[in-house]
């Protein structure tokens, strides 16, 4: 039987035990990991099982999602509508404006920003959308211990 090689990422604790494991059995690193991987999935999953390995990676695709657009929404900003506000700062030796400095203008009040308005209220919205799903995800994923507000922490 043929082999394939493709780069995996282990979480730091999984690769410790296969690492354990592998010098205690004096087993080779990629055998022990292929055998693991053909024991655990020689058992059918469960139904459950397997709705769970999909929200896990709908909550990591929709996590990465809101990472890139808060970047993106940040870069629009600073390199657009605010870009006058700083380099006034940086002509006038300031590290950042202060309350004494006056308002700053909202993007609403900023003439010939109204596309740039029109796309950050977009990502916002898909942030909003993203978040409600993950609430939805986690509730599922989650276990029901709640953290106790009144003795700082779980029963």
């Amino acid at each position: 039987m043929g082999s394939v090689r493709r780069g995996v990422a282990f979480r730091f604790h999984v690769y410790e035990r296969l690492e354990k494991l592998a010098r205690e059995t004096g087993r080779n690193f990629s055998d022990l990991v292929n055998e693991a991987l053909c024991l655990y999935l020689s058992r059918d999953l469960s139904p459950e099982e397997r709705e769970r390995f999909k929200l896990v990676k709908e909550k990591n695709d929709l996590q990465r999602e809101n990472d890139e657009l808060h970047r993106d929404l940040k870069a629009i900003l600073k390199h657009g509508a605010y870009l006058h506000d700083a380099v006034i700062d940086i002509a006038l030796g300031r590290r950042r404006r202060t309350s004494s400095d006056g308002e700053r203008l909202g993007l609403l009040q900023r003439p010939g920003k109204e596309k740039e308005l029109e796309i950050v209220l977009r990502i916002m919205a898909q942030r909003e959308k993203n978040t409600q799903r993950l609430v939805e995800i986690e509730d599922v994923l989650l276990p029901e211990e709640k953290f106790d507000l009144e003795d700082g922490g779980c029963p």
